[in-house]
């Protein structure tokens, strides 16, 4: 049932769902992971959060990555060690371009990719994604809408 968002979220929300449901992680562990918190010297790899739920008692707090969750998470190791696995940034240059890919108007008609963006928009992608703004993970349909046809 979970399956029929996949064509409708980015890469990186589809990843992040895909998780939660293989390791049992709350959204806010999985969206502060960096590719140093992940020990993957083992079969099954092991991610330590940062911060987490009983973090204020001084209890520790283990999540289990086996053979499926690493799979779905592997592609998102491949980047500097500090830096976020889930970059919501990453997920918007991913969106723009599936849409430049669809498009149907010739670059010599309309405006070309980057033209009709504010030069200094009032928020811009983070650097990670939040729970808040993990839950509310726009859609990224590549399908035109009635004002792009050409």
């Amino acid at each position: 049932m979970i399956d029929a968002i996949e064509p409708h979220v980015s890469r990186q929300g589809w990843a992040l769902v895909q998780l939660q449901l293989l390791t049992a992680a709350r959204s806010g562990e999985l969206v502060i992971m960096r590719p140093a918190d992940v020990d993957r010297s083992g079969k099954i790899w092991t991610y330590t959060p940062t911060d987490h739920k009983n973090a204020f008692r001084e209890q520790g707090r283990t999540i289990y990555i086996g053979p499926r969750a690493q799979r779905v998470l592997g592609p998102f190791l491949l980047r500097d060690a500090g830096a976020y696995s889930f970059s919501p940034a990453e997920a918007e240059a991913e969106r723009l371009a599936a849409l430049h890919a669809v498009r149907t108007t010739p670059l010599s008609r309309g405006n070309r990719p980057g033209t009709n963006r504010r030069p200094r928009p009032r928020k811009r992608p983070g650097a990670a994604y939040t729970p808040d703004t993990y839950a509310r993970t726009p859609t990224f349909s590549t399908a035109p809408g009635p004002s792009s046809r050409g």
